[in-house]
């Protein structure tokens, strides 16, 4: 016989059916995120400002870094802008006329290469 991998422990059968062991066992709280200090502590919801602040972030590090940064950044933050992508992969290939028609774009509106959701207030 194999040992169990988890370490909770019921007293009788039924009680893993309940919402409390489940919760437990996939190390969620009672909002349903993943949180390892308290089972009632308050999600952490994110700040608009950040996120649009982090998008930015996201298009510098798209053309000032690696491919690499750019593709796990996102999945750090939890954001992915896709009208930004659109814009990244022509700058990445390095095609020199359409790094000039977003270098354009970018110094005439920067927010248009953007989702315009960011430009929603808070």
């Amino acid at each position: 016989m194999f040992p169990s991998p988890c370490s909770l422990k019921v007293e009788k059968l039924a009680d893993k059916a309940s919402v409390t062991y489940v919760r437990q066992s996939t190390g969620l709280n009672l909002y349903g995120e993943k949180n390892s200090y308290s089972e009632n502590a308050e999600p952490s919801y994110r700040k608009w400002s950040e996120t649009i602040s982090r998008t930015h972030e996201l298009w510098d590090i798209a053309l000032n870094s690696t491919k690499v940064a750019y593709n796990n950044t996102p999945k750090l933050y939890g954001i992915q802008d896709n009208i930004n992508n659109v814009f990244v992969a022509p700058w990445k290939t390095l095609q020199q006329t359409k790094q000039a028609e977003i270098t354009r774009l970018k110094n005439r509106n920067f927010d248009k290469l953007f989702n315009p959701f960011l430009r929603l207030k808070e």
